[in-house]
Order: structure tokens, then sequence, then C-alpha cells
């Protein structure tokens, strides 16, 4: 009967021991939740539209004078077509150049764009798993640690166990 006393004793301070508070949140769906979300992709969709008259423009250019390069190259003096030639391949150089920069440009802005937005949600898990006691938070849409206890750190014991450990062969 003491045995089962103390063990009882001992399972109770083991739970509260490790009464951790856990919670998990898919922050994906939390963003999609945002009305900065929805603001962000209609200023990349418009962006992004923007891009596409431009590169349908260059491409037209480029349509028109190849069509009138195989149409009239054989009229042409040899000077004429190799000025007609090279203007085609600036074209299509500037083409190649054109949706680079608004790939580029397009990934900037949606970084520029989502960053507070990831910030704002992650203060907000926060905030909230602060009020509401939560110790430790995952987010279930990666499975990362988004809170956790700061006084929880075992790196440095690690650390010091993996300095000490024989090396692996």
């Amino acid at each position: 009967m003491k045995s089962l006393l103390t063990f009882a004793f001992i399972a109770l301070l083991s739970t509260v021991s490790f009464s951790q508070k856990f919670a998990h949140i898919n922050t994906n769906e939390l963003v999609e939740l945002m009305p900065e979300k929805a603001m962000a992709e209609k200023e990349l969709t418009n962006m992004h539209i923007e891009f596409e008259a431009l590169l349908a423009e260059l491409l037209e250019k480029y349509n028109v004078l190849y069509a009138d390069l195989v149409q009239n190259g054989d009229n042409w003096s040899k000077v004429i077509k190799k000025i007609k030639e090279e203007e085609l391949q600036k074209l299509q150089e500037t083409i190649t150049n054109a949706k680079k920069t608004a790939e580029d440009a397009m990934a900037m802005r949606e970084f520029e764009l989502v960053q507070p937005i990831l910030i704002k949600a992650k203060q907000a898990i926060t905030e909230v798993a602060s009020e509401e006691g939560y110790e430790y938070v995952i987010d279930s849409s990666t499975g990362s640690l988004l809170v956790s206890p700061h006084n929880k750190d075992i790196l440095e014991l690690v650390g010091a166990q993996a300095e000490d450990a024989d090396p692996v062969v």
C-alpha cells in the first residue's frame, strides 16, 4: 500500500511538472484569412498584367519585324538585311531581358508584400500563445515550432555534450 501511494505521488508530480500546454496552427490558412493577403495578391496580379502587356507589345514588334524579314529579305541588299537581322536579334534579347527583369521584380515585390504579413501573423500567434498560456505552438502546415519557451533551450548543454563525445569514424 505504501508503495502504491509513493507511485501515485510520483505520478502526480510528473504530471504537474510535464503539464505544458501545446497548440498548433496552420499559418498558411491564417495568412489566407488576413485582409493584407488579398490586397497583396491584387497588387501582384496588376503588376503581372502590366508586365504581360509590355511583353506582348515587344513580341508583336518582333513578329512584325520577323514577318517583314521573311517576306522582303530576299529583295533587300545584304547590308539592309544584316541590319534588320541585327535589329531582330536585339529585340529578341530585349524580350529575354524584359522577362527576366519582370520575374525578378515580381519576386522582389512579392517578398516585400508578404514579409510584413508573415511578421504580423507571427506576432498574433505569439500574443495569443502568451495570453492562453501555450508554451509551444507548432505550425501544422510545416511542422515547425513557432513558439517555445526561451528558458528551455538546451543548445549549450548539447553543444558541450557533443564536444565531449568520441569522434564518429
